[in-house]
């Protein structure tokens, strides 16, 4: 099986919209860090929240402050535990120090602080397992922003997440086309084909966004296989590049069935956008396999 819409999902988000962080991060060295690490420690809280911004800057490259940003979990001021989270999140796999604390955060009283940590534990993965109950009860949060994630994270976890799949399923009816996407995306990742007769239903979904995720989990799922490629190929004309992406990485779970859409995919070659063009000839060569030259050896 290929890498799960859902998770790409998450990731094309980040990549998409942290990459510039790291142009304006630069020339910054570990002496930075140390020195907004101690401001985490200020008194002032706005000194607080602008050494939590500047490391939101830095993205990976603030891995060296990792346990400062764990005590700013616990930090007065909401603005501080969601930045702090936030960063810990970008950090991957260096931020699984924080889960414990991360897991806490998602009764945090401040909405946008849960829905950080469950997006943070949902980029970490290792070691999230241990948040399931929590995230669990976050899919019936208020803030569509907290379930959504919660649903990104608890399809991260995998196998550890399966007690949530009945939660999952509920929350393909959401009022939230963000929350039906991702709890899509994760009941594909968690390999629950008892909800393929759910997700076919998302493929009318009002929301393209949403087709498109319950496209990706039924693809993952080995289930509808052509009317998820016809899917995904009609949101290939969509105005949203990010959507366009997403749907073209989901077309690697396709296989054999994948092939109608080797032409949509030819065509996005040509796309206005740098990332959708560099998606679908990756695509296509996983596919198609590399391109050959007439001049080389059969």
């Amino acid at each position: 099986m290929g890498a799960p819409a859902g998770r790409l999902a998450g990731v094309c988000v980040v990549f998409l919209c942290s990459w510039p962080l790291a142009v304006l991060a630069q020339g910054r060295d570990e002496a930075d860090v140390a020195r907004l690490v101690e401001l985490l420690r200020s008194p002032d809280v706005e000194a607080r929240d602008e050494a939590a911004r500047d490391l939101l800057e830095m993205g990976p490259d603030a891995a060296p402050a990792v346990h400062g940003l764990i005590d700013a979990l616990a930090d007065n001021d909401p603005r501080v535990r969601r930045q702090a989270a936030f960063v810990l999140g970008l950090m991957r796999e260096t931020g699984a120090p924080a889960v414990p604390a991360l897991a806490k955060c998602l009764t945090d009283a401040d909405a946008r602080t849960r829905g950080s940590a469950a997006f943070a534990l949902a980029m970490i993965r290792v070691g999230a397992e241990q948040a399931v109950p929590a995230l669990l009860e976050c899919l019936s949060d208020g803030d569509p922003y907290v379930r959504q994630w919660a649903a990104e994270a608890l399809g991260a976890v995998g196998e550890a997440a399966a007690p949530a799949i009945p939660a999952l399923r509920e929350r393909l009816a959401d009022t939230d086309a963000s929350v039906r996407g991702s709890a899509a995306s994760a009941l594909g990742n968690l390999g629950d084909t008892a909800a393929s007769t759910a997700l076919i239903q998302r493929l009318a979904d009002g929301d393209l966004s949403v087709r498109v995720h319950a496209a990706g989990a039924l693809l993952q799922l080995g289930r509808d296989r052509a009317l998820a490629v016809s899917v995904l190929v009609e949101s290939l004309g969509d105005a949203e590049p990010l959507l366009r992406v997403i749907a073209i990485l989901a077309l690697l779970e396709a296989g054999e069935a994948g092939a109608p859409a080797v032409p949509a995919l030819v065509d996005c070659l040509d796309d206005d956008d740098a990332g959708v063009r560099q998606m679908a000839a990756y695509v296509l060569e996983r596919i198609q396999g590399p391109p050959h030259h007439d001049d080389e050896p059969r």
